[in-house]
């Protein structure tokens, strides 16, 4: 009896060795789900896609199989495991086209996107990141039906910038480079716009408070409304753990002080929520809407929720 050649998960087979692709709905929609995401792990799309899990794995790999879809693993750096070893998935050039052809997706956007979709261990598990903090919000709030997301974007069309002056009159101006950008509605109609920063903790303290303060000086100068047209937002940070949250948070209080003879006082402001990514997972969901997020403000840290 014949064995059997195990398939590769790791090269694809050679085009006359594919079978043919009969697209479906829901071949599009996962198109459609990894280009909105960028970068996005098999777990996180099976949790977000109504179906069988076998099925929907065996259309992921078709897909890849046929270039709609890029597939890759992160690799093991300096003798460190990365988070998953689940397959991560990209948007690939079959799926742009399909997108600018039927979608009527912009095409210069879209070249911009294949040009970021490689597999470079710390942007990717930056996205990564930014993806699952999404994919468990909407699934919770689709749970619980308290609110919705009624908007999120992560593109460069994003970013900005403010200038403030020191004590002598100088210039400086301040980056503002969001990782993304999205409003919830509650159901009274009322919404909420965050800008998301993902901290994988790899960024000096001294940079961090001047990313701060660039928000806080952004937001004094209401340069949001002028770019958003929004009355006020928050900046919600996604840190590792719950140390390095701590951390970030103290650091982010000396965005305001107040000096009292030789002290300075550290007072912080609530335009500022951190949380760790060890209080929220795709199995536990419900934990990212509880009050588990903690507030830059002094006296005011703990116990609250993202729909306050």
């Amino acid at each position: 009896m014949e064995k059997v050649k195990r398939q590769s998960r790791y090269k694809r087979p050679k085009a006359e060795d594919v079978a043919r692709l009969m697209l479906q709905p829901k071949d599009l929609e996962i198109v459609r789900l990894v280009y909105d995401y960028r970068f996005i792990r098999t777990d996180q799309i099976t949790a977000l896609i109504a179906g069988d899990r076998t099925s929907l794995e065996k259309r992921l790999r078709k897909l890849w199989e046929h270039r709609f879809l890029e597939r890759f693993f992160l690799p093991v750096v300096n003798g460190k495991e990365p988070t998953t070893r689940r397959a991560i998935y990209s948007l690939d050039y079959q799926g742009a086209n399909h997108l600018i052809k039927n979608d009527g997706l912009d095409p210069d956007h879209i070249k911009h996107v294949l040009r970021h979709n490689q597999p470079e261990y710390s942007y990717v598990e930056h996205q990564l990141m930014t993806s699952q903090f999404r994919a468990v919000l909407t699934l919770a709030l689709k749970a619980s039906k308290e609110a919705h997301i009624a908007l999120w974007r992560q593109d460069t069309d994003l970013r900005d910038h403010v200038e403030i002056s020191d004590k002598k009159g100088r210039k400086e101006r301040l980056p503002i480079a969001p990782d993304g950008y999205f409003c919830l509605e509650d159901e009274n109609a009322k919404k909420m716009y965050w800008f998301l920063e993902v901290d994988r903790y790899t960024m000096s303290g001294p940079r961090w408070l001047e990313k701060m303060r660039a928000y806080y000086h952004w937001w004094d100068q209401q340069k949001h409304a002028a770019k958003f047209g929004i009355k006020n937002f928050r900046v919600i940070s996604v840190c590792p753990n719950a140390f390095q949250r701590d951390a970030r948070l103290e650091l982010t209080k000396k965005v305001k002080t107040n000096r009292v003879g030789d002290k300075i006082e550290l007072i912080g402001s609530r335009l500022f929520w951190f949380v760790s990514e060890e209080e929220y997972s795709l199995k536990n969901q419900k934990n990212i809407l509880g009050p588990i997020l903690k507030v830059a403000k002094q006296g005011d840290e703990s116990g609250h929720k993202i729909l306050e």
